[in-house]
């Protein structure tokens, strides 16, 4: 009974810490998600669905989802943009060209001729 009391404590800290923004906490929540498949054993509450005589979905197994949905969140919003920075540098430079051009021609919004 110790070990699912040690992985739900240590799941409890890591969600926190993955709640306030960290990766790290992230990672280690979506790893102590799988280990509380495996160790939730004797926390078992009723069974909801049963695969067959052995096996099924029980109460405890159900706290799998939000840890998961919370570390596979924080870890999306953490990943970098897929766009290369070069290219997103090439837009840049382009649409501040355009600027330099509709400013200079006093062109739509661009300094009128007074």
């Amino acid at each position: 009974m110790s070990l699912p009391l040690c992985v739900l404590a240590l799941t409890l800290g890591t969600a926190i810490g993955a709640a306030r923004g960290s990766c790290r906490c992230a990672s280690a929540l979506a790893a102590l998600g799988v280990v509380w498949i495996l160790a939730n054993g004797p926390m078992e509450g009723h069974v909801l669905w049963t695969l067959d005589s052995e096996h099924g979905l029980t109460s405890a197994d159900l706290l799998t989802i939000p840890i998961l949905t919370l570390a596979g969140w924080r870890l999306w919003r953490s990943a970098p943009p897929l766009v290369a920075p070069s290219a997103q540098r090439r837009v840049t430079r382009r649409r501040s060209a355009a600027s330099l051009v509709r400013l200079s021609t006093g062109g739509p919004g661009g300094a009128s001729g007074d």
